[in-house]
This record gives structure tokens, C-alpha cells and sequence, in this order.
């Protein structure tokens, strides 16, 4: 999705986080608007997976997913120069490794 925004796009998407991230009431709402949509990604998720979206599982990944994002949106906000679409990579590789503390992996 980010990769097919134009630069102008890119930086009204960060000029809006970076208000979202600076207004208590825009913040709130960005976080109601996550957690709503958590039971949208829950039946993405399942449906990939051909699993049920009453599982555990499947809520917990959805739950994940969105929580790698919103951190990321969290982190690129107070960064003008954040390149969002490496961040969520990065945010979802580490999810995908299993979250350890010890990330990025050295070499």
C-alpha cells in the first residue's frame, strides 16, 4: 500500500500522524479506530488460514499484526523522515520471528 503512494501522499500521510500522535483526542480516536478493526483483520486472518476467527490464535496473530502497526504509525509520527513502509517491514519481520528482545538479529 505505502509503495504505491506518491511523495506528495507520503507526506500528508506523515503531516496526519504526525497530528494523530500530538492531539490527546485525535490519538484516542486513532486507537478506538485500531481496536475496531481488530474483528476486520481477525476475519482476513482466518480466512487465510482457513481457521475459524473464535480461535485464539487467529485473534492473537490479528491482535499482533495490529500492534506492530500501530507502533510503527506511533514511531513514524514523531519522525518526518521516517520511511513508514521499511518500518512496517521491519515491524512484521520481527513479529514474524517471534518477537524476541534481541532484534535485529547480529550478524
Amino acid at each position: 500500500m505505502f509503495s504505491q503512494l506518491t511523495p506528495e501522499q507520503h507526506t500528508i500521510f506523515q503531516q496526519r500522524l504526525a497530528l494523530m500522535a500530538s492531539n490527546p483526542t485525535l490519538r484516542a480516536a486513532f486507537l478506538n479506530q485500531s481496536a475496531s478493526q481488530l474483528d476486520e483483520v481477525v476475519a482476513v486472518v482466518a480466512e487465510r488460514a482457513g481457521r475459524s476467527s473464535d480461535e485464539v490464535a487467529v485473534r492473537n496473530m490479528a491482535g499482533a499484526l495490529l500492534g506492530v502497526l500501530m507502533a510503527t504509525f506511533l514511531t513514524a509520527a514523531n519522525d518526518s523522515d521516517a520511511d513508514v513502509p521499511g518500518l512496517a517491514d521491519q515491524a512484521l519481520a520481527h513479529l514474524e520471528a517471534g518477537l524476541p528482545l534481541n532484534w535485529p538479529p547480529r550478524d
